[in-house]
C-alpha cells in the first residue's frame, strides 16, 4: 500500500476474513484484525500464518489518524495455495 502522508497518522490496521464480503464493515464484524502497525513508513505486511491451507482470505487496510478518524482500503483477495 501507499504510505499515509498526513501529519496526523496514528496506525494502520489489517483486517482478514475467510468469507467474501463486499464491504469493510462486514469484514470488521465477522473477521479479525490481524495486525496494527504504528510505523507510518511501513507499507507492506506478509500474512504467513495459514500458508498451504488452500484457502482464500479477504483483506482490507484501515489507516487511523490521531483524531479517531479512519479510511478503509478496497477489499482484496489472497490465496494460500502453495
Amino acid at each position: 500500500w501507499d504510505s499515509y502522508q498526513g501529519g496526523d497518522f496514528y496506525s494502520y490496521e489489517i483486517w482478514r476474513s475467510d468469507e467474501s464480503y463486499n464491504n469493510a464493515d462486514l469484514i470488521e464484524n465477522n473477521g479479525e484484525k490481524i495486525v496494527e502497525i504504528t510505523t507510518r513508513s511501513q507499507n507492506s505486511f506478509e500474512d504467513t500464518s495459514l500458508i498451504g491451507s488452500e484457502k482464500s482470505f479477504y483483506y482490507f487496510i484501515r489507516v487511523n489518524n490521531i483524531y479517531g478518524d479512519y479510511l478503509n482500503s478496497n477489499i482484496i483477495e489472497g490465496d494460500t495455495i502453495l
